[in-house]
């Protein structure tokens, strides 16, 4: 049977969902550029920011910035826990796909797929 769902990035919606009540974290990585337009609404407490040490290295920190509304501060939290274990968990997975706004099926289909690829 074959599964239904999607594997599709947030990547350039997450400020117009958050704004729009429909997302209530974002993930970013530091070896892309953090999206300016969620500066002003950080600096007046619309939304919060946490930095987040992954990989330290004398060369580059690798960090990941994770914007949340103000509500959401324990998900966020939780996340941030999550994203450091650096091994693939399917169960973590999941609730890192589901933390950041993503449907159980979308998610599911996701840890299926990258499954899949692991097997092989």
């Amino acid at each position: 049977m074959k599964m239904k769902g999607t594997i599709g990035p947030h990547e350039g919606k997450e400020f117009e969902l958050m704004r729009n009540g429909q997302k209530n974290i974002a993930l970013f990585f530091s070896d892309y550029e953090f999206p300016e337009c969620f500066i002003p609404y950080i600096k007046s407490g619309i939304f919060r920011l946490k930095e987040v040490l992954i990989l330290p290295s004398p060369e580059f920190d690798f960090t990941a910035q994770i914007v949340y509304k103000p509500e959401a501060e324990k998900e966020a939290n939780l996340l941030a826990e999550l994203i450091k274990i650096r091994e693939f968990i399917p169960e973590n997975e999941r609730k890192i796909g589901l933390l950041l706004g993503y449907s159980e099926e979308d998610v599911d289909f996701y840890v299926s797929e990258a499954l899949r690829r692991i097997e092989k």
